[in-house]
């Protein structure tokens, strides 16, 4: 049976379950911990880091450090005045007036999706090495329940596909039962 990973992409932090012997287990980050921050930086050298690494060096390179994504995903960039005032990033208007993320490090502007996967990129690799370099077949990320249609719609597309790296099937509740219910549906 193909193993499934189920993961809450949270505004501030990430967790991470699989089944092993029929119960659900959080699979604890490279960094030791059950949380991986929803974090992500571009550092002076080119390097991105997720996680602990990126929220360790946020203090000193705030304009190139990004949190709390979820609040702009499947927004639209005049939806979301409130929540850019707060930021220590910039955030632009993308082409067709969806709130993207610019980054002066790099010079390059991302979606919210595009963050979301590097994140979810970060948490499968993860799961590779928690269980011996076997990597599971199927992703299902969770969303809170108060995401709007689009906003529950958009993180899909950012764990699948070739920019995500991960076959991801149906938004779910929690990780754990995610992975414990569906386990047998992939």
């Amino acid at each position: 049976m193909a193993k499934i990973i189920g993961i809450d992409l949270g505004t501030t932090n990430s967790v991470a379950a699989i089944i092993q012997g029929g119960e659900p287990v959080v699979i604890p980050t490279a960094e030791g911990g059950p949380l991986c921050p929803s974090v992500v930086a571009f550092s002076k050298n080119g390097e991105i880091l997720v996680g602990q690494v990126a929220k360790r060096q946020a203090v000193i390179n705030p304009e190139n450090t990004v949190y709390s994504i979820k609040r702009f995903v499947g927004r639209r960039y005049d939806e979301v005045e409130s929540e850019r005032k707060i930021a220590s990033y910039k955030v632009v208007p993308g082409p067709g007036g969806d709130a993207r993320v610019s980054i002066p490090q790099n010079g390059k502007t991302y979606t919210p999706q595009e963050i979301s996967a590097m994140i979810l990129q970060k948490l499968k690799r993860d799961q590779v090495r928690a269980t011996d370099g076997r990597p599971a077949a199927t992703l299902r990320p969770s969303l809170r329940a108060r995401l709007g249609r689009c906003q529950a719609a958009s993180p899909e597309p950012a764990g699948s596909g070739p920019r995500g790296g991960i076959h991801s099937h149906a938004n779910g509740a929690r990780p754990r039962a995610q992975a414990l219910g569906r386990q047998g549906a992939a």
